[in-house]
């Protein structure tokens, strides 16, 4: 076989060059199929890019931008425009008479005035006028009107009652501190209970204090007395709000044995 007229691509080629070898070796193989090796490889390498380049194409793509309305508010005034008509004047003749002697006389013209009607010659209306709010001016902000709650509810109306500062065991230690037995019964042995009624204001603070249950011997006295010095109350909250509550309390005056 003559080399020259011999593919090198062929099989010619490949079994020239693996004759007398072990062709179960993997270099005949892999000659064997080198060419369809080659453009399998080439497609898949060009399908490659093709699908990269779509992808970037479709992820690059420019959005189109919706076209946005122009807050703006066109207002067209028509104005009436009046035409005024022309009064035109026929011409007068002079119509000439004779008398039974033969004077002869003339009447006096009279003016005949056409008036020419038009329906653009009515009176123009008045257009109203209308006030367009200019960008960027500040409006004037309408006051706000805000109507306190000055009601005085009772102690069931609210959600979370008034309570003194510590609660019924902060009260207690309070009274014993601060509470002085009044000298009069301390001398008498004389226990007593004196009934209050009072508002506890919306920042707590304690107002218009009554004695609804008098015990006498000084003990009316010294419960106002504590109550008016007492710290500020946790006010009364009904819809999440403080409001104004008219509360009652029991003040008690015992001697210890």
């Amino acid at each position: 076989m003559a080399i020259n007229n011999v593919d090198i691509y062929g099989d010619e080629w490949i079994e020239l060059v693996f004759k007398n070898r072990n062709k179960s070796y993997g270099a005949y193989e892999l000659r064997k199929h080198y060419a369809s090796t080659v453009l399998k490889a080439l497609g898949l390498t060009f399908g490659s890019i093709a699908v990269v380049a779509y992808l970037a194409f479709l992820l690059f793509k420019p959005v189109p931008i919706a076209a946005q309305p122009l807050n703006r508010e066109v207002t067209a005034v028509l104005q009436p425009v009046a035409i005024a008509s022309n009064e035109s004047i026929k011409p007068t003749h002079h119509k000439h008479h004779h008398t039974a002697d033969g004077h002869s006389y003339s009447e006096a013209p009279q003016q005949v005035v056409v008036a020419q009607h038009s329906a653009t010659s009515a009176k123009p209306i008045a257009a109203p006028a209308i006030q367009t709010p200019q960008v960027g001016a500040e409006q004037p902000e309408k006051p706000i009107t805000v109507i306190e709650d000055k009601n005085v509810y009772a102690e069931k109306a609210a959600d979370v009652k008034p309570l003194p500062v510590g609660g019924a065991q902060g009260w207690i230690s309070y009274l014993q501190k601060n509470l002085v037995y009044p000298e009069e019964a301390r001398h008498q042995h004389i226990s007593g209970k004196v009934q209050l009624s009072f508002i506890v204001e919306k920042d707590g603070s304690i107002s218009d204090i009554t004695v609804d249950q008098s015990a006498g011997h000084g003990f009316d006295e010294e419960a106002v007395r504590v109550l008016q010095q007492s710290p500020a109350w946790q006010p009364g909250i009904k819809d999440g709000q403080p409001i104004r509550i008219r509360y009652r309390l029991p003040v008690n005056f015992q001697m210890a044995k």
